[in-house]
């Protein structure tokens, strides 16, 4: 929870300071509004029972309940974003959109969700990634058949597309030519986006990828995809600073002496009483708590620092000397 409240409050941020407004929608529609909107998948959606009135479903994801609020309010320009739980595929989780309604300088909207992605995920330091892009559309993915296997640099691969189909222009009956001139567009507009990207410097994180396809029945242009490309990491699951660890049975008194002068410090702390020394080295690695504070049989106080591979030994005290000035020596305190 802790976690998921900091990414959710980094992404307001980032959101908000390229203009977006925060809109809620209900968690569910009428059922007329969802049927027919997501192709195979509307077997998915969740229906509510009939309570003898409208016939209501759980919403199946936020844009077409976005799009029934731009239209029932008649409105042309609007950017909103949304951190909201939908329902589908037997699950409930969050989902976020980021939605540009109205008209946009060409390839406009398409630049600036790539800039915002790459933002969020520097801000959010999730480690290396990429963002792999589709710039084309079924029906020109559809034309240019073989080509859809190839992936690379963005301006790379897009000097050898416009290339190429240069020569096919020259050999192509009228036919392909009419064909053609969709590729032709697409290019183009790839070079606006990729020329944008590369002046806003995240260029060197997008990868082309024309074999990248998502939703056929459901999406009509750009789509992207992010992949972290760094090994898992541990993500901790309270934000817990500092575990006090007594390595004894029934010494609540020691565990409450130690823990409750961090607590009036504001910092973030949880006890442990046991006996079992690796119990509690286990659930300090476990929730990835930073530092222990742990509390021999013989009274001596010893602070580690939890690191990868195993653990750092700072300073021992005698339990009777402890402290908040030991912690804040180790920027601890708040």
């Amino acid at each position: 929870m802790i976690d998921r409240k900091k990414v959710f409050s980094t992404i307001e941020s980032v959101l908000e300071r390229h203009g977006a407004t925060a809109l809620d929608t209900p968690d569910f529609e009428l059922r007329e509004t969802l049927r027919g909107k997501y192709g195979e998948d509307d077997k998915l959606i969740y229906d509510l029972a009939d309570q003898g009135g409208e016939l209501y479903s759980l919403r199946y994801d936020l844009t077409v309940p976005f799009a029934r609020y731009v239209a029932m309010n008649k409105l042309t320009s609007f950017r909103r974003y949304q951190i909201a739980k939908v329902h589908r595929r037997f699950r409930e989780f969050y989902q976020c959109d980021f939605d540009i309604a109205g008209l946009s300088t060409r390839m406009g909207p398409d630049f600036e969700v790539v800039k915002i992605l790459t933002e969020l995920l520097d801000e959010l330091q999730i480690g290396d990634y990429e963002v792999e892009e589709k710039g084309l559309s079924l029906e020109t993915a559809k034309k240019i058949g073989t080509y859809v296997t190839q992936r690379g640099p963005p301006r790379k691969l897009l000097e050898k597309l416009r290339k190429e189909a240069s020569l096919l222009a020259d050999k192509s009956s009228k036919e392909a030519l009419e064909d053609l001139s969709i590729l032709f567009e697409a290019l183009e507009d790839l070079s606006i986006l990729f020329e944008a990207l590369e002046g806003s410097n995240c260029i060197n994180r997008i990868v082309f990828d024309l074999s990248l396809a998502r939703g056929l029945d459901y999406y009509t242009g750009v789509i992207f995809e992010a992949v972290c490309k760094g090994a898992e990491e541990i993500i901790r699951s309270t934000g817990t600073q500092v575990l006090v660890s007594v390595i004894a049975d029934n010494k609540l008194a020691e565990a409450a002496k130690l823990a409750s002068p961090l607590w009036a410090a504001n910092i973030k702390t949880e006890f442990l009483v046991s006996k079992r020394r690796t119990k509690h080295f286990d659930y300090a690695r476990k929730c990835g708590i930073p530092w222990m504070v742990i509390v021999d049989k013989t009274g001596l106080v010893t602070l580690k620092k939890i690191v990868e591979g195993g653990e750092e030994e700072y300073k021992d005290v005698p339990i009777d000397s402890f402290d908040n000035r030991l912690l804040q020596l180790f920027e601890l305190a708040e």
